[in-house]
Formats: C-alpha cells, sequence, structure tokens
C-alpha cells in the first residue's frame, strides 16, 4: 500500500502541475545561511537550559520536569504521557504537586529573576502565588502570597499556608507562633480559613483535618479537628486551653491515631513542661496522657521540638528527652551596667565575649559553633510502649545516635565519645551497641567502627564491616560471624589509595523475615542466608566480574524495607572499562540480570518511579545527546519504545559541539590509566590542538556523560571546543606520601599521550583544577615546565601551615584530610614533616615558571584563602607571573552569577593569551587599581 500510495502521489504532481511551470529558483545563500552552525559561547552557555528535577503523577499519566537555563527565569512543562502534544507551560514554577487521583496539579509561582536581584532587602523580594489546575481543563485558579501546600490522600482537598507576617506579643515575645492557612476543597473551590496554625495533619483516609493553633496572646491555643466527611467541614475541639503549646502532631495509619506534645508556656512564651498524649478520632471526646514528668528521670524532660514516630505497627512512639542541662536561653543574657556595675571586675568579666578553648574539649570551637543550630535543639531517642503503658530511655549522652527501628525487641546504637577528641585527626569512628527495647540494657558488640551498621527488620541480626571483612552478629545468641572471611573475592575497596582503611562497597538489604541480606562486591550482588552465611550466591551469577560491570539496586521504593521473593529489583550496569550503564532487572529466583535496555555508546539515567504501577521516566545521554526524559509504562520489561517527554536536546542542533574519545596509558609506575578527550567538531587530524587539561581524581566516569555547558569554576568544554581547543580529562592513582608527585606523573605521561597521538601542541598544554585539583595544579608547575599556563582554583600552598586550618563550613580542622583522607599524606606534621614540604607548592615554589592564575573567595568555607595569599606572594616574590583573583563574600565555589562570569571571562583570556598567543588583555597588563568599595 504505502508503495502504490507513493507512485500516485508523484502521478499527482506529474498530472496537475503546469505544463510551462518554471521551476522555482532557491536562493543558495539563505539555505546555506540557515544550515550554517554557529560557535557556542558564554552568552549561550548562560541561555543553555537543562532539566532540574522531574516527578510522575500517581499511576504515572502525567509527568513534570524544570526546565532551567544557566541564568534566568525556569519554567514547569507538564505533559500528559499518553498524548505529548496534551502539555502546557508554568512560568517559574516551583514545588509541583500532582494530586493523587491525577485530576489535579499545583506549583507554586516564584517572583521574576529580575525582581529578585533588584530588591533591596528580602522584604522586598516578589511573594510567590499558587496556581491550581484541573488537568483535563488547563486553566489554573490563582491565590496570592503563598509560601507552601500540599493535596490530601484521597485528592479531595488541599492546604496552602499564607505568607502573613503574624508579630509576637511584646509580653509573649519568645512563643512559637502559627500561620495563616486555607483548607480547600477542590471540587467546589470553597475555602476555609483558619489563622494561627501551628500544626496540621491529615489522617490516612483524608477524613479528618486535625491542626493546632498558637495565637500571638495565647487565647485561642488548642487542638482541633474538621470532619471533612460532613456538609461545611465544621470543627470540634479536641482539647484547648490558653497560653499552651501543642505540637509535633504525628498520625499512625495503623493504629489510627494522632500522638502530640502539649506544652505550657512561661511569662515570656517559652514552651516548658512538655507531656506526651494520644488522641483517636473513634474517641473524638477523650485524649490520652501517655507521657508526663512522673515518667522522667530526674532532670530529663520532653522538649517541645521532637521528632515523634509511631512504629508501623502503631505500637510504640518514638520520642526524644533531653537533659535539663542542655536547655539553653533563647537568647544571651547581657549585664546592663548600673553606676555600681560599670566599673565591677566581675560584672565586666562576665560581660567578656570569651569562647575558650579547651584540649578535654571533645570536639573544637569551630565544630560546635557551626552545629549549633542544631545541637541546641538536639533530643535523645526513647521509645514508648503503648500497650504497656512503659517509656523506655534508649539513648542517652553516652549514645547519642539510635537506630529508630519498627522491631519490638532490639534496636542499635552509636558511642562516639571515646573518639571525639582524635576525630579531628581520624574523622568520625564509633563503637557498636546493641540495645534492649523493653528494658534498655546495653551491649557492647564491637569497638572502633567506621561504617554504620544495619540491623535486620525484625530485630534479630546486625551486619556491619569492619577492617575489610564483613560480620553477622545475633542478638539472642550473642555471637559474631566474619563471614566473607572465606570469599574468593574482595568485599572491600581493593584500589583505595587514601591513607585510611579500605571502605567496604556497601550493604544491599533485608530480604522478607530477615532469611537473606545482601552485600556488594566490587561488580556484583551477594546473597547470603542470615543463619548459615557459608551458604551464599552471587544474585547476579558474578556476570559483573566476568564482564566489568558493577551492578547497583536502583531504589523505587524508599519507604521500602525488605524485599520479597516475589519482588523484581531495578538494577544500574555501569561497565567500568567502556563507561556505558544500562538498565537491568533481577528476580530471587534465577541468578544473573535481564537486561532492560542496551547502549553501548550511552550512559543510561534512571529518574522516578510511579507509585501506583511501574510506570518510568529514564533518560540516555553521551557528550553530543542531551539527556531529553523518556516514558516507559513499564520500567521492569525491555525498554523498546519509550516515549520522548522533553525536547531540549535540540538546542544541540545549531552549535558546533565536537566528540568525546575515550583513551588508556601507563603511568611511570606501571598504573594503567583512563581518561577522555573532547575533540572540536571540525576537528582536523593534520593539525596540533592547544589543550586544557580538567581533572581532580577519577574524571573518566563521565566519558559518556553530557557535560552540560554553564558558566562556572570550571572551563565549560563547549566554549573552549568551538574555540579551538582540545579538552582532557585524565583519572589519576595516587601514592600515600606523594600526592603531588602523583598526579605530575598522572598528568604528565597522558598529555605525552595525546602528543603521541598527533592530537596536542606540546607547547600549548594548559592545567585547570579547583580545590584539591586546584592544590595539585600549584604543584604540578612547581615540578615541571611541560605546562605552559596553569589555572588553580582554591588551591592549598602549604600543607604545614593548611593542615590546622579550619573547614568552615563544617567548623573541621583539616588533620583528617591529610592523615586520613583527600589529601593522602599518611602521618601527622610532625611524624611526616618531609611529606608535608615536599609536597607543598610554596616550599618548592623556586620551581615555577608557568604562569599561574589563582581564585579565591574571600569567605571560603573548605580551605583558608590565606592559601591563595601565600601561593601569591611567593611567587611575586619570585618574579614569577601570577594572578590572583579575589571574590569578595563569596564560599568555596563561587555563587553569584557575576562573579562566575568574571571568573570563566578571565580565565578564557588567560588560557587565550598563553596557549593561542592571543593580545593580552589590560587587566594582565596593567593590574585593575584598587578604589574602594
Amino acid at each position: 500500500m504505502k508503495r502504490f500510495a507513493l507512485i500516485f502521489a508523484l502521478l499527482s504532481i506529474i498530472i496537475f502541475s503546469p505544463i510551462n511551470a518554471k521551476p522555482k529558483k532557491i536562493d543558495k545563500v539563505k539555505t546555506e545561511e540557515a544550515n550554517q552552525k554557529v560557535k557556542f559561547d558564554f552568552q549561550d552557555a548562560m541561555n543553555f537550559k537543562y532539566i532540574r528535577a522531574t516527578d510522575l503523577s500517581y499511576y504515572g499519566n502525567w509527568a513534570v520536569y524544570d526546565v532551567l537555563p544557566d541564568w534566568g527565569d525556569n519554567y514547569l512543562k507538564i505533559v500528559n504521557t499518553s498524548d505529548t502534544s496534551n502539555n502546557f507551560v508554568v512560568d517559574r514554577g516551583a514545588s509541583p504537586k500532582f494530586s493523587n487521583d491525577e485530576n489535579w496539579f499545583a506549583t507554586l509561582v516564584k517572583g521574576k529573576l529580575l525582581e529578585i536581584e533588584n530588591a533591596k532587602s528580602p522584604k522586598d523580594k516578589p511573594k510567590a502565588i499558587l496556581k491550581l489546575y484541573k488537568l483535563d481543563e488547563k486553566n489554573s485558579r490563582d491565590y496570592k502570597d503563598v509560601t507552601s501546600f500540599m493535596f490530601s490522600e484521597n485528592s479531595k482537598w488541599l492546604v496552602y499556608t499564607k505568607d502573613e507576617t503574624i508579630e509576637n506579643d511584646k509580653k509573649l515575645k519568645f512563643k512559637p507562633l502559627g500561620k495563616n492557612i486555607s483548607l480547600m476543597h477542590l471540587k467546589s473551590g470553597t475555602e476555609i480559613n483558619i489563622n494561627n496554625v501551628y500544626s496540621y495533619k491529615f489522617d490516612s483516609l483524608s477524613n479528618y483535618f486535625i491542626y493546632s493553633i498558637s495565637t500571638p496572646d495565647g487565647e485561642k491555643d488548642g487542638l482541633y479537628f474538621r470532619k471533612l466527611t460532613e456538609e461545611f467541614a465544621p470543627e470540634y475541639i479536641i482539647e484547648k486551653k490558653e497560653k499552651t503549646l501543642y505540637s509535633n502532631l504525628t498520625y499512625s495509619d495503623t493504629a489510627k491515631a494522632l500522638a502530640y506534645i502539649v506544652s505550657k508556656l512561661n511569662a515570656v512564651g517559652e514552651p516548658q513542661n512538655s507531656i506526651l498524649k494520644l488522641w483517636k478520632p473513634e474517641a473524638e471526646n477523650l485524649t490520652q496522657t501517655l507521657v508526663d514528668s512522673t515518667k522522667l528521670e530526674k532532670d530529663w524532660i520532653i522538649y517541645y521540638k521532637n521528632d515523634l514516630k509511631f512504629t508501623k505497627d502503631g505500637d510504640r512512639i518514638w520520642i526524644g528527652l533531653k537533659p535539663t542541662d542542655e536547655l539553653y536561653p533563647p537568647e544571651p543574657y547581657k549585664i546592663k551596667f548600673n553606676d555600681t556595675t560599670l566599673s565591677n571586675l566581675d560584672t565586666l568579666q562576665a560581660n567578656s565575649n570569651l569562647l575558650l578553648w579547651h584540649y578535654k574539649d571533645p570536639r573544637i570551637k569551630t565544630f560546635d559553633q557551626t552545629n549549633w543550630g542544631r545541637n541546641k535543639d538536639n533530643t535523645y531517642p526513647s521509645i514508648y510502649d503503648i500497650s504497656a503503658s512503659r517509656l523506655t530511655k534508649i539513648a542517652d549522652k553516652q549514645i547519642e545516635e539510635v537506630d529508630r527501628c519498627n522491631n519490638a525487641d532490639w534496636t542499635i546504637g552509636y558511642d562516639v565519645n571515646p573518639y571525639k577528641i582524635e576525630s579531628t585527626w581520624t574523622y568520625d569512628r564509633f563503637d557498636l551497641y546493641k540495645i534492649n527495647l523493653k528494658n534498655g540494657e546495653r551491649k557492647l558488640i564491637v569497638k572502633d567502627l567506621q561504617e554504620p551498621a544495619h540491623l535486620s527488620t525484625t530485630g534479630k541480626y546486625v551486619v556491619y564491616y569492619k577492617d575489610s571483612l564483613w560480620n553477622i552478629y545475633y542478638n539472642f545468641g550473642d555471637s559474631v560471624n566474619a563471614f566473607t572471611k572465606t570469599m574468593q573475592f574482595p568485599m572491600y575497596d581493593d584500589e583505595n589509595d587514601t591513607p585510611d582503611k579500605a571502605p567496604s562497597f556497601g550493604f544491599a538489604g533485608w530480604t522478607e523475615n530477615d532469611i537473606r541480606f545482601m552485600i556488594y562486591d566490587k561488580y556484583d550482588i551477594w546473597i547470603y542466608h542470615s543463619e548459615l552465611p557459608a551458604s551464599r550466591m552471587c544474585l547476579t551469577g558474578t556476570y559483573g566480574r566476568e564482564f566489568k560491570i558493577k551492578f547497583r539496586i536502583i531504589p523505587t521504593n524508599y519507604s521500602k524495607e525488605y524485599y520479597s521473593p516475589k519482588d523484581t529489583m531495578l538494577l544500574s550496569g555501569y561497565h567500568t572499562k567502556l563507561k556505558w550503564q544500562n538498565l537491568y532487572y533481577q528476580d530471587f529466583k534465577i541468578l544473573g540480570p535481564e537486561k532492560l535496555t542496551f547502549h553501548k555508546e550511552y550512559y543510561t539515567n534512571f529518574y522516578k518511579k510511579a507509585k501506583g504501577n511501574n510506570a518510568a521516566l529514564i533518560s540516555i545521554e553521551n557528550f553530543a545527546k542531551f539527556p531529553d526524559l523518556l516514558f516507559t509504562k513499564d520500567v521492569f520489561k525491555k525498554v523498546d519504545t519509550t516515549v520522548q517527554i522533553s525536547d531540549l536536546g535540540k538546542q544541540l542542533d545549531k552549535y558546533y559541539w565536537g566528540k568525546a574519545e575515550l583513551i588508556s596509558w601507563k603511568d611511570s609506575q606501571g598504573n594503567e590509566l583512563q581518561g577522555f578527550i573532547m575533540k572540536p567538531e571540525n576537528y582536523d587530524s593534520t593539525k596540533r590542538y592547544p589543550v586544557i587539561i580538567h581533572y581532580y581524581e577519577k574524571f573518566s566516569d563521565y566519558y559518556l556523560r553530557f557535560q552540560r555547558p554553564a558558566v562556572n569554576h570550571r572551563p565549560s568544554p563547549a566554549i573552549y571546543l568551538n574555540d579551538g581547543y582540545v579538552m582532557f580529562y585524565p583519572d589519576i592513582v595516587f601514592k600515600v606520601g606523594y600526592p603531588g608527585y602523583s598526579a605530575v606523573d598522572a598528568l604528565t605521561t597522558g598529555s605525552q599521550k595525546l602528543i603521541d597521538m598527533g592530537i596536542a601542541d606540546s607547547n600549548a598544554i594548559g592545567l585547570q583544577g579547583h580545590s584539591w585539583s586546584g592544590y595539585q595544579t600549584a604543584f604540578i608547575i612547581t615540578q615541571t615546565d611541560f605546562f605552559k599556563a596553569a589555572c588553580a582554583g582554591a588551591p592549598v600552598a602549604n600543607m604545614t601551615s593548611a593542615y590546622s586550618g579550619i573547614r568552615l563550613g563544617t567548623g573541621l580542622a583539616r588533620q583528617f584530610q591529610y592523615e586520613k583522607q583527600q589529601s593522602r599524606i599518611g602521618g601527622n606534621l610532625w611524624d611526616s614533616l618531609d611529606n608535608y614540604i615536599k609536597n607543598s607548592p610554596v616550599f618548592q615554589a623556586k620551581g615555577i615558571h608557568t604562569p599561574l592564575l589563582v581564585e579565591f573567595g574571600d569567605i571560603d568555607d573548605a580551605v583558608p584563602w590565606q592559601q591563595g595569599i601565600e601561593l601569591f606572594l611567593a611567587m611575586r616574590r619570585l618574579s614569577q607571573p601570577v594572578f590572583m583573583l579575589q571574590y569578595e563574600n563569596e564560599p568555596h565555589i563561587l555563587r553569584k552569577y557575576y562573579n562566575k562570569v568574571d571568573y570563566a571571562i578571565r580565565m578564557k583570556e588567560f588560557f587565550d593569551h598563553y596557549l593561542k598567543g592571543a593580545p593580552e588583555p589590560d587587566w594582565m597588563k596593567n593590574g585593575i587599581p584598587y578604589k574602594g568599595n
């Protein structure tokens, strides 16, 4: 039929065309212009759009994705997955949600970027609106000044929080206040406005809407509910008491009960004397006090900022307790001077701004400061058994962290106290305990762990990793079995090149009733019998090891506690040599995974599975293919047919792009290394090219990933390729004690490989790295003149001073990095001083002859920015060309877009001058004088 239709079409053209018609003249110039690709530049990078987030409706009939340019306003695109022409766009959408019945869609809409950037203060920034759509109509109802919203589980109701300021009463100035909300019946659009709501919750069937009120004066404080099944959803009182806070509303679907905390307020509004209570909708007029001060140990309280959690069976409630010596005033106490105290030594000293650093402090002061916001409200988990009316204290100052499990017998806890001081130079370690949930008794399982343990769902077993071995501990027998001793393959990272102990590859999960559990090796998934762990099988059939494919389980249901024998798992399969990734499925009936996708030149991503079925969003990508979203109706079946629901890949059509190529070589130590290069689209094999090397540790894994164009602290490949550069992304294997020298070895041998391949111009190879690779860049140029220009962002220059520097983002001292982790010296400053000096760029600076561009934000929260000054002053003193870009009030990675633009442009100008012979820009020739702020 197709053949006859084609013949008929041709005949129609011949028969019905005028015999003497002249052929239409084609404008060759315009056609060539239309087909002509253009170079990609910084403006294009700024406008280039990518997909920031995705979501699927309950049954996968609708998808939403968030599209954002590198700089500018985003938009949401909502697409019907059965008919992609049925779609609509919401400009500047944020926090989108579908109702469970897939009839409704809602999103916040933020203000325009222009308005946000021009706002003089946070109060001047535009407020968000809520847009609500009926999906079969696609017209919206708009609600102004909204901060958040949620749908009820039955999709009949929506509640949103209004962006309205509520001022505290002057007397109750520390009282936690509620916010004004609106409860909307979706079908009718009827709204119920409820003011001063502190906390709210729907029950599981959305028959009840439960909420607490906290007013500025405290007169209407109380706990209320509305019967959503009754006409007009009338309000009922659960309990009401003036100047009382009702908080932490937590509902159990199983028990059909609400747990909550009730706190009296003192004269200034601080919640005190808290109790735990229970309410059940089936007994609307009754409340039950579960825990009050009579059930608490002396000097322990229930804290109003809590994290209540029902166990899944609804029989027990996890609750946080707090020692009274960890209650802190809401604001610092300051003594006001009078005529008597103004010259009093005790009063003056009491007002000092002292922070005392004591050598016996468990943590250093910067750590305490950085974590104060969280730690001041910290509570210690205990568990309340409802039927037994029993509160069991589980955690305390010794064991601060416990597993808030669902079983009734055992949990596990971690004691970090013996290692707190040492954590400054060894990082986190802890002792592992089992804890009886009925009486709180503890028993030490093992000391000095570095990885969290895994408690089985019934509480019978604990699996933990220590010193390259996996162990199983039997809670009911207090015995232990090091079950991987006899494994033929290492169950630890045998390629670990840091000074610390080799980590595991991870725990993969439990099966139903704890009969079995799963562990990863480098490639495969192993399954062990809990009672007889010597009885083991390779679930993936050693297929991974045979073909160098790393299999890992992709979580599709984060609330899942265990796998049943009937379950099918979704796996990612990553080829460690060829760098592609595909999807597989694995069940518990047949050993060995089954391929779902197979793309040898692509990397497959999984994004989201629908809650109600196996519909899912995936994508495939490589260097030249944008990861557009693909919809599949069943991700567990071979994905032969997918529906493309985004079309951002078309952005590439008008630009010259390029091609990526994987290469291999050996360093001087015989280590087999991989890396990849990016060549311009119009690459000429008869020419040699200037090369920019961007690196960190192992970048070859990104060979088949799409490199999103962006203006930031990295050289954007699309920009450089379009300007005649080749980009190189090499791997490095580090030798402990010689991290800088390892980098020199890998990068010089890798660069020589490019020269030998006829790709690189040996007189035009540059280095660019940030943070750890910024350090490596600074060190490499002290050892060789091989590289003709280098750019180092946030580099360490002096390991001896950086060793005890502070990572301001975490408050941690940097000592652990050098002794145990990334910086790889492997000893302290005194025992290994020679290696600290040998690996420090400032001590080797006399060897520098390569022009260097240094970048730092002067509130860097990872590397002390004074490291940049040390490097700059060393090179300046040695009369070597060095330029330092100091960005004011910027952290480790630049955040303000105009600073990102400035750095990216200056970096390009710097490399263009030294690697391509471009004219020296004025800022390099003459500098920029300081003109005040």
